[in-house]
């Protein structure tokens, strides 16, 4: 009778340690936060070869100064989302003229930006030329490109940016002649 006893004991013990996790009816209350937010990347190019050197402004903030022609900024690591872009030219007397924006511009997650200053001081035709690509891993053997033309003085049939991206197989070049 003694090891009914035991027996019945250590089983009520386990009924009631099983029942410590079971449902009841009160709601749960745990707070899931949201994920964070996906990471964009941006580069800017100054190419606006009559322009003066330039400061870029994000949400009223400078993020770069004294940008000269030809200078590209390292890759800017943002949160995905809208952001306010001004740039403005610096005058020889060392204020600013707004040349660009301020503009409100989208930036999504996982994705790189490219965003290039082109046209001509002397025509009045500076504006950004923003070029957005997915993040995206490139295959062992292959390489990825991309050429920019936005030469506001080229020919008449060039005179338009032409963008050119591709992911291509590396193969060894060879020299050539162009005579």
């Amino acid at each position: 009778m003694n090891g009914i006893t035991k027996l019945g004991l250590a089983l009520s013990a386990a009924v009631l340690v099983a029942a410590c996790g079971s449902d009841n009816d009160t709601p749960d209350n745990t707070v899931t936060p949201p994920p964070p937010p996906a990471s964009t990347f941006v580069r800017v190019h100054h190419s606006v070869a009559d322009a003066p050197d330039v400061n870029v402004l994000v949400d009223g903030t400078a993020a770069l100064e004294g940008v000269p022609f030809g200078a590209s900024s390292g890759v800017l690591e943002l949160e995905e989302g809208t952001y306010s872009i001004q740039v403005d030219g610096i005058l020889p007397d060392e204020s600013v003229a707004t040349v660009i924006g301020p503009a409100d511009l989208e930036f999504g997650g996982d994705n790189r930006y490219e965003i290039f200053a082109v046209g001509s001081v002397a025509d009045e035709t500076i504006a950004p030329l923003v070029i957005e690509n997915p993040v995206s891993d490139i295959p062992d053997g292959s390489f990825r490109v991309q050429v920019v033309h936005a030469a506001p003085n080229a020919p008449a049939p060039m005179r338009q940016p032409l963008i050119l991206l591709s992911t291509m197989q590396q193969r060894r070049l060879l020299p050539t002649s162009l005579s």
